[in-house]
């Protein structure tokens, strides 16, 4: 369930890694968790350390790095039977990311810094944070259409009241950085990163 998400927030994130948070959340909270933080260390180490990171060194290589993995856990009512929150910490940003699981194998990507989405957590992504403004969608698919870039699948996400809204884009393949710059352009988006999931 969790590989998607761990792999998500390394690539999202920016700067020095500082602080790796797992929260575990419904019948999630019976599971022992240090294989989780440790599989959540791997995922996120694993890009920019390679195959020498592994499940069973990651919290070792995390902590000789000055980066902290640490576990959280609530039993505040929660709207999924289980849920999964990975919260990276760099030198520059701050990101937040929740998944569950319906089923025994049904993926759900259900928030992103504090919005909610529904989103399948697979393939190649375009992950755009944009101002909660009409006009911004279409302009993205428009943009996408004439760069021959295919969507699969798309899920917008808002928070109300707050301004902001994110979108997810399943794509068949990486979005050039060509492409990325034109849509980072487009008035009302504050970021858009590509992201592949393998």
């Amino acid at each position: 369930m969790f590989r998607a998400h761990r792999h998500r927030a390394a690539q999202v994130c920016r700067g020095r890694q500082e602080r790796i948070e797992i929260g575990l959340y419904g019948e999630l909270r019976e599971l022992e968790a240090q294989p989780i933080l440790s599989a959540a260390a791997a995922g996120i180490l694993r890009p920019g350390a390679g195959q020498g990171v592994t499940v069973v060194n990651a919290v070792s290589v995390a902590k000789e790095r000055g980066i902290d993995v640490v576990e959280s856990t609530s039993s505040a009512p929660i709207g999924f039977s289980n849920l999964i929150g990975v919260r990276l910490k760099t030198a520059d940003d701050d990101l937040s990311v929740a998944g569950t699981l319906f089923g025994r194998n049904h993926l759900r990507l259900v928030e992103i810094d504090g919005v909610e989405v529904d989103a399948i957590p697979a393939g190649h992504l375009l992950y755009v944070k944009n101002e909660d403004t009409p006009g911004v969608v279409g302009q993205i698919g428009t943009l996408l259409g004439k760069r021959r870039v295919n969507i699969a699948r798309m899920t917008v996400g808002r928070k109300p009241g707050s301004g902001r809204a994110v979108m997810l884009i399943e794509i068949d393949g990486e979005v050039e950085e060509g492409t990325l710059q034109e849509v980072r352009s487009i008035a009302g988006v504050r970021e858009a990163r590509s992201i592949s999931l393998g």
